[in-house]
Parts: structure tokens; C-alpha cells; sequence
């Protein structure tokens, strides 16, 4: 009997192998060929050469033809990211994961990136559909020669990918937008704090802004002056802000909440990117600071065409260069962190649910049906409600249930404050008619600031921060896209809240174009800086109050007054790998003192020693890092969680730049209630809530890292995951997901290293990628937390991870490498009219 079991073993052991044989021989098959030679549509002859990391350089002879092959290219390497990035936008997730993804696709569907889509479409300059037309054609052209060769995505999902269309990039163009409109999640966050602790507690823990810190626009007061923090005179909420009973607010929208995995939205979603003077022209130095994970999220390229010779950094689903150079400019983008929309209350009819009350009288939802098609179940009917401030969301909540197939629309029993109210969102990027397809051509042929910035009043969506440099030594930085157009008579806090939709005094006046303001050009300092921190110390309009700390800019000022005579692109290199915190040095110029009073034993006194020693810096061998990164947990729990449900301090903390800005305030207010537990008898102050801290510091890393203080290593609580969505299943994690990495850095450094403030210490947030461009000459350098390709078993998936952990950089110049090989060639089938290049709007 053993013989026959064992036989039985081994012959499932066989099968098992030869499966897995045949499933990695159909993944090997799906790579693309190393070379191809094909017909199709394009006017004239095209040559992609790529590098020895496979970077695409595209030599074209027509413009046009430079896009259509981009799009082959975007195809060739990451079709699947592509795609889902278009299901997403089009809210149609859930065909190919089924109902789990149904929510999301609800989402979607209320925002109806799609519909705004081909709006935009209709009103686009026939420049950019013929850009886009292309792009669509030479995906296409991919699918049409590739069918057999499909990402290994679609054959694990078992799916085909459907041809593209122009309309498919607008709608990822949108989605990036929405991606970058953190203001979405923090007006939802706000309302649940204020349902919880009322509305002048939960106003009291936005934070101001120092006023000694750099602003974008404000040329530099004093480099490296520390910033002064203090109670400011809009702690309490004005007498006028009311908002209706909040019960059950935070309990409507946990269908939302839920989405944040699959959009993947952060706090600290933000950038770096500076320009700098030179004696021979200038260098632009810029990194994004994006959610990290496989496939990269940027894809570099070389385009040389009549037209548009640029190089740079392009997103897989659009056809330009967004963050780059030509042979006279170079450019790089920041999230501007602005407010762009609003939610608003709308209070129902509860006798006829179907309408709401205006402000005068009763109006009627307008209403659209939708259909949301699921993999393996029915379809689901969805009702698409809409008031006269937006789409309502507050229906997704009833799609968060594994029940929500057998729920009615109208079904609120389980949520009290539905039974009253409807929230629906108002968003800047859906009502502004721009065109950033065609913003972003010219950009790429500006040779001029005064071009430039010509070029950036098309730019509605995202709201951006544009960096520039030229040849000549000119360094600016101009905001670009649509905000709106508030009552700025009302503090600008007023707008980080819902707000009753009744009301006229918050309904907005209109749009700008932050294009149309002034920007800042030629400082005295000889240097820009944009870094999420606050735009200016004074504007004219509400703008936002989730400014990043201002320590990254702080940081870069200190670096670029110490470099100023000896700036190359070496220096900005270095700097983009810059670890040393100055919100970590103010935080410890106060606690320090505090805790050298207390009393301690001998291990505490060693731990506290080696605190005193750190410098600040978040290498991977420090301890003091270690030792920082723990007490920091502990302070905000202590500060902010013995006053909250965890629940609202998991909301709070998601809003890491709001909660490490108004933690650093309260240090200077030891006596202030948040840090008095009201669960104690007695009232601690600043001095206990320190201790405490650290004590609690010091528990969790014995607990974590063992009992040996010089083996608390950052690198060993400090690590980074690179996740692919498919990686999320356990099952494929170790297929397509990489790590974890000893990782640096940390929420507040030039070289950001952020983590779930509320589930530490695992990094989620980085460098997306670094980009310098050097304008004496045609240097571009850059690298990815991964490569250019998009498939796992592509030598290309992650080659240049290495390079960007620990600070290397892939350096080009603009034009075809020495070294690189032929990889793809376009020849034209018959000759075709094409679109004109030179038409004016």
C-alpha cells in the first residue's frame, strides 16, 4: 500500500512540475521579441532603438508617426497596466475580477470619468486628436501583430483586451487627476472627526502653516531660519459655520473607504522638484512621490521627430512627455495640493426621497441608470443621482456588503444619516473644458519661459506645480490648472469640511486657471523650490489646508545655500538621496530637554544616549532613525488617539502631512488638552505624554527587534515591498511581487521613505522616480523603483531597482546611445493625408 501511495505522490509530483513546465514556457512565450520589423500606419519610416536597459529611443521623420509608435511601445511593455488603468476609469473592474471589484466600479461610474471623457474629446484641438489618434492606432498596431502574446495578466485572468481608443487616454488622464486630489479623502476624513468630537475640536486639529517656512512663491527670507509655530487666531470656527447633525456619517461613507486599496490614494502623495542657476545654463532636479509598486509607474523615452524632440518621462495610456526636457528647456511637476473640490449635504424630502431642498425649494435628483457587468454573476442596475453641486457618492456605501446584490438603492435603514442627507461631490477637473494633450506638446517645443508658460493656460487637471530651466540660466516655478472660485471671506478652513449644499454663502463663484497668476521667476537666491509646501504666504482665494510639511523645502533650501558655487548634476543626485529630517531636528530640540528630566534605568539612559547622538539622518544602519521612527508612533497615538476612536485616529492619521503638522504645533502648547488623557483622573501635559512615549518607544522595539539596542537597525524596521496588483493574492505575491528591501528615509526627508502613520513601519510611498536634466549640454538622467518593462519575466521588470535604492542614475543624452540596438522598425503601408502640426487654436 506505501508503494502505491508513494507511486501516487510522485506522479502528482510529475504533473505538478510538468504544469508549472508548461506554465512558465506560455509566460516565456509572451515576452516581446527583441526585434520587429513591421507594416503599418505611418507616413514615413520609423526606427526604436533601445539601450541596455531598454529605454526607447523613437527616430522619426513625421511627428505624427513619433507617436504612433510611443503607443506600440506603451503596448509592447505595459499593456496590462494600461488596461487597467482604462477599466478603472471606466468603472469596469469587476468584468474581469468579479463583484469584489463592483464597488469601485460604482465609484467610477458616479465620478463618470468616461462621459467627462468624451466631453473633453468634443472640444479638443484637432492637433490633439490627431496626437492621440495616432497613439490609439499604434497601440493597436501592438494587439493586431501581438495577439498571441498577450502580458501574462491576461492569461491569468483570462481575458482579451479590447482595441483602444482616443477617449481611453483622456479618461486615464482624469483618473491621474483624481488620483492626485487628496482633498477628496480629507473632507470625508474631517467629517467623521467632527461627527465624533464636534466641529470646533475636529477644526482645532487642522494645523496652520509656520510663517517663517519656505513658500513656493515667496523668494527665501533667510535660508534655514527654524520655523516658528504658535496658536493662531482661527483655532476656533467661525460663529456663521454650522453644519447639520453628522450622526452616522462616518458609517455611510465606509463603502468609500474601502476603495482605498484599489486607488490607492496616500496622504503624503507629493514631489520634489527644484531648479538651480548655474554659471553654464541650469540644472532641474524632480522626483514624484507616488504609491510604489510593479509595473513602475513611469516609462522613459527619447523621442527625436521634426517637431518634438524631447526626452523624459511618460505615463503608459498617454502620449507625451510629462516630466522632461528638449534641447533648450527642461521641465518638472509637483502636486500643487490644492482643494479642487467640495462635498456637499444635500438635505432630502424624507416624505418624496427623490428630491432635495436647494436653498428656496424642492428639486428632483436627476437620475441615470447604469449597468455594471460582473465576471461570473448577473449584472448589477445602478442609479446615478445628481443634485445641482454634483453626483451623489454616499449611495456607494450600499456596495461595501457582500449582501449588496440583494439591497434596494432607496435601502438606508442601516445608516441613520442617510436617512436625512445625501452627500454629493463638486470637482474642479469634471467642469473645466482644457486640453492638457495639447499643453503638453508645446510644452515640449517651448524654447522660452514666456513659450513655456503660453503653453501651460490649456493645462486644467491635475493642479501642478510646473518647474522650468533653461539653457539661458532662467529657473521659475508656475502653478497651473483650475481651482475654484470660493467666498474668501470665509476662513480657508471652512472648505476641509461637507458643507451644507442649501447653503449659498459656500457654493462656488466660478473657476481660475492658476495659470492666469503670477508665477515666480529669476529669485534673488538663484533657485526654485517645490516641495507640497504652502504656495505663498498670501493669495487671493481659498486654495488648501493639506500643505506638506514644510520640511522637505527646508531641507532642499539648507542644501542648495550650501552648494550654490559648486552645483552640478552630481549635487543633485546626491540631494535627492538626502535622509536627514529638519521636522525630526525641531521635534527632538523639544522633546530632548524633556526627556533628559525624567528618571530612567540604565538600558533607557543607553537608548536615550543614542537619541541624543542621532544627527537626524534616516540611514539604514541608524538607531537613533529606529529609535525616532518608534517614539513618533507612539506621540501621535498617545496625542491624538486617547481622544479618538481608532477608527477616526486611523482616518486622522491617514492624513499623515495634517496630523505631523499639527503634532509639531502642539509642542510648542505642552499645557494643551490633547495631550491630557480624559480617561485619567489626573491632567498630563506635554512633559508626561514625552515619557510616556518613549517608554512605549522602547517596549515596541524589544518586541520588534529583540533586546540588543545596537542591533535596532533602521534598515530592520524600515522596509519596502514592491506590490503588484495581482500581488495582493497570496498565491502570486512571491510571481509578480518584490521584497521586501532594507529601505531609508522617512515621511519629512528629501528622500521620502513614508509609511502608514496608523501601521507602521512598512515604506508605501516614494520616489516614483528621479529626473535630472542638466541644460549646459542635452544630459538627461534618471532612474525607476523598477524598469521599463511590465512583465515579471522581462530582464527588465526591476534592472534598475538596485540603481534607485541606493542612489544611482541612468545618464542620456538627447539623441541615439552609442551602444543602443535596433528594436522595432516602421515602414509605411500606402501614403495617407495627414493631420497638419501647425494648426493655431
Amino acid at each position: 500500500m506505501w508503494r502505491l501511495g508513494a507511486a501516487l505522490a510522485v506522479t502528482l509530483l510529475l504533473v505538478l512540475i510538468a504544469l508549472l513546465g508548461a506554465g512558465w514556457l506560455l509566460f516565456r512565450h509572451s515576452l516581446p521579441p527583441d526585434f520587429a520589423e513591421l507594416s503599418s500606419g505611418v507616413q514615413d519610416s520609423v526606427v526604436v532603438w533601445r539601450d541596455s536597459a531598454a529605454v526607447p529611443t523613437v527616430v522619426a521623420r513625421e511627428t505624427l508617426d513619433a507617436f504612433f509608435a510611443l503607443g506600440y511601445l506603451h503596448a509592447q511593455d505595459r499593456l496590462w497596466q494600461m488596461d487597467l488603468a482604462r477599466r478603472i476609469a471606466f468603472g469596469r473592474v469587476a468584468e474581469i475580477l468579479g463583484e469584489e471589484a463592483v464597488p469601485l466600479d460604482y465609484l467610477m461610474r458616479v465620478l463618470a470619468l468616461g462621459q467627462l471623457a468624451q466631453r473633453l474629446w468634443d472640444s479638443l484641438h484637432p492637433l490633439s486628436r490627431a496626437i492621440l489618434k495616432h497613439y490609439a492606432a499604434g497601440v493597436n498596431a501592438w494587439l493586431e501583430h501581438n495577439s498571441s502574446r498577450l502580458p501574462p495578466e491576461f492569461l491569468v485572468l483570462s481575458y482579451r483586451p479590447e482595441p483602444w481608443q482616443p477617449v481611453h487616454s483622456l479618461a486615464i488622464a482624469r483618473l491621474m487627476a483624481f488620483d492626485l486630489a487628496f482633498c477628496f479623502w480629507s473632507d470625508i476624513a474631517m467629517g467623521s472627526l467632527a461627527e465624533e468630537v464636534g466641529l470646533e475640536r475636529a477644526w482645532d486639529l487642522l494645523p496652520g502653516y509656520p510663517p517663517t517656512a519656505p513658500t513656493v512663491l515667496d523668494e527665501l527670507a533667510a535660508v534655514s531660519a527654524p520655523s516658528q509655530h504658535g496658536r493662531d487666531t482661527l483655532r476656533l470656527p467661525p460663529a456663521g459655520l454650522m453644519l447639520p447633525p453628522l450622526d452616522g456619517f462616518h458609517a455611510a461613507l465606509s463603502g468609500i473607504r474601502a476603495l482605498r486599496p484599489w486607488l490607492r490614494p496616500v496622504a503624503g502623495q507629493g514631489s520634489n522638484a527644484w531648479a538651480v542657476r548655474t554659471s553654464q545654463g541650469a540644472i532641474l532636479a524632480n522626483d514624484p512621490h507616488l504609491v510604489l509598486g510593479l509595473p513602475a509607474r513611469w516609462y522613459p523615452v527619447c523621442i527625436l521627430s521634426p517637431d518634438y524632440e524631447v526626452a523624459g518621462l511618460t505615463l503608459p495610456g498617454l502620449p507625451l512627455v510629462v516630466i522632461g526636457r528638449n534641447r533648450t528647456i527642461a521641465w518638472g511637476v509637483t502636486n500643487l495640493m490644492a482643494d479642487e473640490s467640495d462635498f456637499f449635504i444635500e438635505r432630502l424630502d424624507t416624505a418624496r426621497p427623490q428630491r432635495y431642498w436647494d436653498g428656496t425649494r424642492w428639486q428632483r435628483f436627476q437620475r441615470r441608470r447604469d449597468t455594471i457587468r460582473v465576471r461570473g454573476k448577473p449584472p448589477v442596475i445602478i442609479d446615478v443621482l445628481r443634485s445641482q453641486n454634483g453626483p451623489i457618492v454616499s449611495e456607494a456605501h450600499l456596495f461595501a456588503a457582500p449582501s449588496f446584490l440583494f439591497r434596494q438603492p432607496d435601502d438606508t435603514t442601516a445608516q441613520p444619516f442617510l436617512k436625512r442627507y445625501r452627500l454629493s461631490y463638486r470637482w474642479a477637473a469634471a467642469e473645466g473644458y482644457s486640453d492638457e494633450i495639447l499643453a503638453a506638446y508645446r510644452i515640449g517645443q517651448a524654447r522660452s519661459w514666456s513659450q513655456f508658460r503660453a503653453a501651460l493656460r490649456f493645462w486644467g487637471a491635475p493642479v501642478l506645480c510646473f518647474v522650468y530651466a533653461d539653457r539661458n540660466g532662467t529657473v521659475a516655478v508656475q502653478p497651473a490648472g483650475y481651482i475654484p472660485v470660493r467666498d474668501s471671506t470665509l476662513p480657508e478652513r471652512t472648505w476641509a469640511f461637507p458643507l451644507p449644499g442649501w447653503e449659498a454663502a459656500y457654493r462656488w463663484r466660478g473657476l481660475v486657471n492658476m495659470s492666469a497668476l503670477p508665477g515666480l521667476v529669476n529669485p534673488r537666491q538663484g533657485f526654485v523650490i517645490s516641495a507640497n509646501n504652502k504656495l505663498a504666504r498670501t493669495f487671493p482665494l481659498p486654495l488648501t489646508t493639506i500643505w506638506e510639511p514644510p520640511s522637505r523645502a527646508q531641507r532642499l533650501a539648507e542644501l542648495l545655500a550650501q552648494s550654490a558655487d559648486t552645483y552640478t548634476l552630481s549635487t543633485a543626485q546626491r540631494m535627492q538621496m538626502d535622509v536627514v529630517s529638519p521636522y525630526a531636528r525641531e521635534m527632538m530640540q523639544v522633546v530632548l530637554p524633556l526627556l533628559e528630566q525624567a528618571q530612567w534605568s540604565a538600558e533607557q539612559r543607553r537608548a536615550l544616549h543614542e537619541l541624543r547622538q542621532w544627527d537626524w539622518s534616516f540611514e539604514r544602519s541608524s538607531i537613533g532613525a529606529t529609535l525616532y521612527a518608534a517614539f513618533l508612533h507612539e506621540l501621535l497615538q498617545r496625542t491624538f488617539g486617547v481622544h479618538l476612536s481608532w477608527a477616526r485616529l486611523r482616518e486622522y492619521l491617514f492624513l499623515s502631512n495634517l496630523a505631523l503638522r499639527r503634532l509639531l504645533e502642539l509642542l510648542s502648547e505642552p499645557n494643551s488638552p490633547w495631550f491630557d488623557d480624559p480617561r485619567t483622573e489626573r491632567r498630563e501635559t506635554l512633559q508626561e505624554v514625552v515619557r510616556q512615549s518613549f517608554a512605549g518607544a522602547l517596549d515596541t522595539l524589544r518586541q520588534r527587534l529583540g533586546n540588543r539596542l545596537e542591533e535596532w537597525r533602521y534598515e530592520r524596521l524600515h522596509t519596502l515591498r514592491l506590490v503588484h496588483p495581482l500581488g495582493l493574492h497570496p498565491l502570486l505575491r512571491p510571481v509578480f511581487s518584490l521584497g521586501p528591501y532594507p529601505s531609508v528615509g522617512a515621511p519629512t526627508t528629501v528622500n521620502t521613505g513614508e509609511w502608514r502613520l496608523w501601521a507602521p513601519f512598512e515604506q508605501i510611498l516614494g520616489a516614483s522616480a528621479r529626473f535630472i536634466a542638466d541644460l549646459r549640454d542635452t544630459t538627461w538622467a534618471f532612474v525607476l523603483p523598477g524598469g521599463v518593462s511590465g512583465h515579471f519575466l522581462s530582464p527588465h521588470y526591476a534592472d534598475e531597482l538596485p540603481l534607485w535604492l541606493y542612489g544611482g542614475l541612468l545618464r542620456r543624452a538627447l539623441g541615439v546611445p552609442h551602444t543602443a540596438r535596433r528594436a522595432v522598425v516602421f515602414a509605411p503601408l500606402t501614403p495617407e493625408p495627414q493631420a497638419s502640426l501647425q494648426e493655431s487654436p
